[in-house]
């Protein structure tokens, strides 16, 4: 990662000087298919499941990202949340059971070469947004109602407990267990960072290694728009890190404070390499640089502590 900064400086060069679509490798979505059409018929979410569906939130030359959406009657509301987050569980249940044969870090087979993964289940009754993130080989730790938790799958009441705003007399906590778990990551924060530091390192890859392609005399305008598609798309999965990952302790703390700082970074430089590629600034690249340093810097420090 980084050879970035040299081509950065390359690419400058070659833009100040000289003043499509994306292939797709043995790709299928019959898995995903199938994996709504099964949740569409099943008799017990079809009192409170008006219409679903998969939307593709970003994609690049062999990775796609996915949510799927969908619409509530209004009696879903009325539920409480515990039955609420199990209709949801259903949902998650009869997903995985037809996810297909999961090949490398895929989590639904959509083809030998590809990589796709879905990020959340977001669906609406006319009053209210209800949302539980997907993984596919666990359960969803948290419902959320719009954009505040409001049930913890692992609590005996369901309740979910803020570590941030817990009142200091509590003191009939056992503290050493306190400060082993303190030490610890969440099982759904943890989940969630390895494959977002996955994601995030094949995309600086993805766009890296087309900088090499035009360092080696591969420049083209064909290839500038996929770059500035691509680096479009980076954008929108590093956004929604602050509101999807959910720091639970102190470790968790930890790594999404380090986590935000690469993110912040890389969207600076982002920003820069996207005004140099879009023939705004061509020096505008290598003003890039500072800001990718860190970043890199921040995502070997927090790859690091998840190891």
């Amino acid at each position: 990662m980084r050879k970035w900064y040299l081509l950065l400086c390359i690419l400058a060069t070659i833009i100040l000087c000289s003043c499509g679509g994306k292939p797709i490798f043995n790709f299928t979505l019959e898995q995903l298919d199938k994996m709504i059409t099964v949740v569409s018929e099943d008799k017990e979410l079809g009192e409170y499941i008006k219409n679903i569906q998969a939307v593709e939130i970003s994609s690049s030359e062999t990775e796609y990202w996915y949510s799927i959406k969908g619409e509530l009657t209004k009696s879903f509301d009325e539920l409480s949340t515990e039955k609420q987050y199990k209709k949801f569980a259903r949902v998650v249940e009869l997903m995985q059971k037809n996810q297909g044969e999961i090949i490398g870090y895929s989590e639904f087979y959509c083809g030998e070469k590809s990589k796709c993964s879905i990020i959340r289940i977001n669906l609406k009754t006319p009053k209210h947004t209800y949302e539980v993130e997907y993984y596919p080989d666990s359960e969803s730790q948290f419902l959320k109602k719009d954009d505040s938790i409001v049930y913890d799958s692992e609590t005996t009441d369901g309740i979910y407990i803020d570590p941030f705003e817990t009142e200091d007399n509590k003191e009939d906590v056992n503290t050493d267990t306190k400060k082993q778990s303190d030490r610890e990551f969440s099982k759904t924060f943890s989940n969630y960072n390895k494959e977002f530091y996955e994601i995030f390192k094949n995309n600086l890859d993805l766009i890296g290694s087309n900088f090499e392609l035009i360092h080696e005399g591969n420049y083209s305008p064909a290839l500038i728009g996929d770059l500035i598609t691509w680096i479009e798309e980076f954008n929108e999965i590093i956004d929604v890190y602050e509101s999807k990952a959910i720091p639970i302790t102190k470790a968790d703390q930890e790594l999404y404070i380090i986590t935000n700082d690469m993110v912040t970074n890389q969207r600076e430089a982002n920003a820069y390499i996207l005004k140099g590629l879009n023939n705004e600034g061509a020096k505008s690249l290598i003003e890039a640089g500072e800001y990718l340093n860190s970043s890199i810097d921040l995502y070997t420090k927090g790859y690091n502590l998840i190891q």
